[in-house]
C-alpha cells in the first residue's frame, strides 16, 4: 500500500513540475510581434519672446500708469492661443493691482504684441525701483507619432492588430 501511495505522489509531483515548466515556457517563449499603432501626446507650441518694453505714460484719465508690453513670434508650425503673465514690482509687492494677463491667437510664423497697464498713485513710497517680469504659457499642441510596441502573438490575436 505504501508502494502506491508514493507512486501516486510522485505522479502529482510530476504532473506538477510539468505545469510549471509549461507556464514557464509559455511565459518566456511566446513570440513577440512587433506592431505599429498611432499614439496621441500633446506638446508645448515652440516661441520667441522678441521684445519687451516697459514705460511710464499719463492721461487725463488714467493718470500716471505704467504699459508693459511683450512681443511673442511664434515659431511653431500651428498657431494657437498664447498668454502672458505681467508682474510690476516695487520692494517685492505688486504694484498698480494684482498680476495682470493677457491672450491673443498667433499663427504660424506670426508675431504680436500683447500688453497690460498698471495705474498708480504717483509718489507712492517705495516706487523708485521698478522691477519687471513677465512669463509666456504657449499652447499645448495636440500631436501624432507612429510608434512601434512589441507584444505577445496571443495579444494581437485577441486586440486584432
Amino acid at each position: 500500500m505504501s508502494y502506491l501511495r508514493k507512486a501516486k505522489k510522485s505522479k502529482k509531483l510530476i504532473v506538477g513540475a510539468v505545469a510549471i515548466v509549461a507556464i514557464i515556457v509559455v511565459l518566456f517563449a511566446v513570440p513577440m510581434v512587433p506592431v505599429e499603432e498611432i499614439e496621441t501626446y500633446e506638446r508645448e507650441a515652440t516661441y520667441q519672446g522678441v521684445s519687451s518694453n516697459l514705460s511710464e505714460e499719463q492721461n487725463s484719465e488714467k493718470g500716471i500708469y505704467h504699459t508693459f508690453e511683450v512681443t511673442i513670434k511664434n515659431t511653431d508650425k500651428q498657431g494657437g492661443r498664447f498668454m502672458v503673465n505681467f508682474h510690476l514690482l516695487s520692494g517685492g509687492s505688486h504694484i498698480g493691482g494684482s498680476p495682470r494677463q493677457a491672450s491673443a491667437h498667433i499663427a504660424p510664423g506670426a508675431t504680436a504684441t500683447l500688453k497690460a497697464d498698471f495705474e498708480y498713485t504717483h509718489g507712492a513710497p517705495g516706487l523708485e525701483y521698478i522691477n519687471s517680469e513677465y512669463f509666456i504659457s504657449p499652447p499645448w499642441i495636440p500631436e501624432q507619432r507612429i510608434v512601434t510596441r512589441n507584444r505577445t502573438l496571443i495579444e494581437t490575436l485577441i486586440r486584432g492588430t
